[in-house]
């Protein structure tokens, strides 16, 4: 029964990943290559702009940040557990914390010095994937 729940979910998530990404082919070389020639750091209007299409991120430090509530710390889990195959996929990661309940994922291009079309991208993924069992906005930031 869990494999086929673990099965019909990375379906779901590579299904989510063409949808978000048009270009998304599913292999990791043609991700990979892509995050290669995307690492070009954007600039603030660029940025302000890509922002819109991301409710409740934010952006502090040059590092695009969100935080999910989940019911349990099982949950958290499973949420970032979700998240492997798109991050592996574009050869780009989140950094990602876990406080019980509450998973903080903070996204920034190393590389580049601060936010690409990677982190953004990243994101949508994220956000649509925190969003296949219902709402699940990003909460406040204090």
């Amino acid at each position: 029964m869990w494999n086929m729940w673990v099965g019909s979910r990375m379906t779901m998530l590579r299904q989510v990943m063409t949808r978000t990404l048009p270009w998304a082919t599913g292999t990791a070389v043609m991700l990979s290559s892509f995050g290669v020639e995307a690492a070009e750091q954007l600039g603030d209007e660029a940025i302000a702009q890509r922002l819109t299409s991301l409710p409740g991120w934010t952006i502090d430090d040059s590092s695009l940040i969100c935080t999910y509530s989940f019911g349990n710390f099982v949950e958290s889990v499973d949420f970032v557990n979700q998240l492997v195959e798109p991050s592996e996929l574009m050869a780009h990661h989140p950094d990602v914390a876990i406080a019980y309940n509450q998973v903080t994922l903070s996204l920034t291009t190393h590389d580049a010095g601060g936010l690409t079309t990677l982190d953004f991208d990243l994101a949508e993924i994220i956000t649509t994937v925190a969003n296949l069992d219902g709402d699940r906005p990003c909460l406040p930031t204090l």
